[in-house]
């Protein structure tokens, strides 16, 4: 039983100053979120590991999102995006003697030509590449590579748990714990030092592809809000709740690229259900 004796919400206090947070963005019943600027953080080493990347004005916010934007246009659906872009062991067969050598290559995204790490940072999640959904456990130095509609949500709950978050069972997707541990937001040599750090293992849970096909349809086109509903529909230009059957065949079609919003520079399509968001 968790005693909820602290009766404040507030923003958490190792974030930066906004002058506005909504209250969904707040961490309640939490006495270090209000009080401590280590929380969510074990130590300020940690803290300063952990540290996120400084976009200070328009020319670096374009200098990182034409190539999001450009990489991301050009793309196919994300399976492209799950290759191995340099193979970490490789054996070879060195000369004459037939000695089997193993050569270890760095892991280096920004050199695969492929949608970057940091993408989700200016686009709101849609477009982000191969990161979007990347969370870290600092302490079990665990990266954990989440997929919607496979317990993302339930372990991004038990993330805020293991900070001591006296309201983990509410919505934690826009919860500043886990925008603090998402590895889009990190400075580029502290990801590329996760990435080739032999103590830090990445893991994902996987789920049948036909039950996440039908979870997002319950989800986001047939669920009981209207907003998700109506958010559907007005992605594709309906006027009804389609059926499951016509909602596959949207996702089945052939789609060359991924449009670019002229509203506001962003991937346009549904996020978590349309391949290009």
């Amino acid at each position: 039983t968790i005693s909820l004796t602290f009766p404040k919400c507030c923003p958490m206090l190792s974030m930066p100053k906004s002058r506005h947070h909504p209250p969904c963005d707040t961490v309640c019943y939490t006495e270090q979120a209000c009080n401590d600027e280590l929380y969510p953080y074990s130590t300020k080493e940690n803290k300063s590991f952990l540290s996120h990347r400084i976009i200070e004005n328009r020319t670096d916010r374009l200098r990182i999102q034409e190539p999001c934007n450009e990489m991301n246009s050009l793309r196919k659906p994300q399976y492209q995006w799950c290759q191995h872009w340099k193979t970490r062991n490789v054996s070879s067969i060195d000369g004459a003697d037939h000695n089997v050598t193993n050569k270890i290559y760095a892991l280096d995204p920004y050199a695969a030509k492929l949608p970057p790490p940091g993408c989700s940072t200016l686009q709101s999640g849609g477009g982000s590449g191969s990161y979007q959904h990347v969370i870290l456990f600092p302490q079990a130095k665990l990266a954990f590579c989440g997929i919607p509609k496979a317990g993302l949500t339930q372990w991004l709950q038990f993330l805020r748990f293991t900070f001591g978050a006296k309201d983990y069972q509410g919505f934690p997707h826009v919860k500043p714990e886990v925008a603090a541990m998402r590895f889009d937001m990190l400075r580029e040599h502290t990801q590329m030092k996760i990435l080739n750090d032999p103590e830090w293992k990445f893991a994902a849970i996987l789920r049948n592809p036909a039950e996440r096909l039908l979870s997002a349809y319950l989800d986001k086109v047939a669920s009981k809000k209207a907003g998700l509903r109506k958010s559907f529909q007005n992605t594709y230009g309906l006027n009804y709740t389609i059926s499951f059957e016509e909602f596959v065949n949207y996702l089945g079609e052939e789609r060359q690229s991924c449009p670019v919003s002229k509203k506001n520079d962003k991937i346009d399509g549904l996020r978590g259900v349309d391949w290009c968001a």
